[in-house]
């Protein structure tokens, strides 16, 4: 032990000190390519933003809405800079999201009630905050 009273072989925290080093690298897998992914989308996305002929807001000018589906869609088929900023924000919100649903797995797997029930009241309450969120 340290002064500080953690462990010396571990970084202090619970989660290092109790999951099995595969699980934790696939975790920070997933969310090493969930940022990843959604900077590179960014930097596209502002790219095509600033060098693109003008800012065209696609879902928010086209149907009259701050998010529209079909109008999201067709933006990033069109390749319009703002639908892809989205689409880079959308990924970096889901990436935690992704991580508490491959660690219900991980933990359903090694057979881990406890923390399988856990994670699967926090991946509730994140459904319920994304419902709440979206109607109202």
């Amino acid at each position: 032990m340290t002064a500080a009273g953690t462990a010396e072989t571990g970084s202090g925290t619970s989660t290092d000190d109790t999951l099995p080093p595969a699980m934790t690298r696939l975790i920070a897998r997933a969310l090493r390519i969930g940022v990843g992914l959604s900077a590179a989308l960014a930097i596209i996305g502002l790219s095509a933003l600033l060098l693109g002929p003008a800012a065209v807001f696609t879902a928010a000018t086209v149907h009259g809405a701050p998010f529209s589906g079909p109008g999201f869609v067709s933006g990033l088929a069109h390749g319009q800079g703002m639908d892809i900023l989205l689409l880079a924000f959308i990924v970096l919100i889901a990436t935690p999201l992704i991580r508490v649903i491959i660690s219900v797995g991980l933990f359903a797997r090694a057979g881990d009630r406890p923390f399988t029930t856990l994670t699967l009241t926090v991946l509730l309450l994140l459904g319920l905050s994304v419902l709440i969120g979206a109607f109202a």
